[in-house]
């Protein structure tokens, strides 16, 4: 667990991939189903070769708006892989695991046990919807 951190908030340590290019780096975030998209560090994202695609505004918990830059990576995590969009993170941005990305996984948060768990993961057959509906 990171110092500093709130009771019921953990990290874990995950892999980013840039997305054509396949190199790779490993990263401790904090997991936050409370952020859409996940940050990590532009350095760490530079590194593997990940460049931004767009800019956009985000609202932080105090109200604050900020833009930040935004790509896509591919992450991994116990054998989990994939793709989101990422926040390129500034120095004062917490590395942060958010829910996006955990449904791109195909994981769920267990705060009781402070740890991600697989999660069903459901589709709708649009031949069924039609025979029904």
């Amino acid at each position: 667990m990171l110092r500093g951190i709130q009771m019921g908030v953990f990290a874990v340590r995950v892999h980013v991939k840039e997305i054509s290019k396949g190199k790779e780096a490993p990263v401790k975030l904090i997991v936050d189903t409370g952020a859409s998209l996940s940050v990590i560090p532009k350095s760490t994202l530079r590194k593997i070769g990940a460049a931004p695609r767009w800019r956009r505004q985000f609202t932080l918990a105090n109200g604050e708006k900020i833009e930040r830059d935004v790509g896509i990576a591919i992450f991994r995590w116990n054998g989990y892989e994939g793709a989101s969009e990422v926040i390129f993170g500034e120095r004062k941005d917490k590395p942060l695991l958010g829910s996006l990305t955990l449904e791109a996984l195909g994981l769920k948060v267990n705060p009781r046990k402070q740890k991600l768990e697989p999660v069903e993961l459901l589709l709708l057959s649009l031949s069924e919807m039609c025979r029904n509906g």
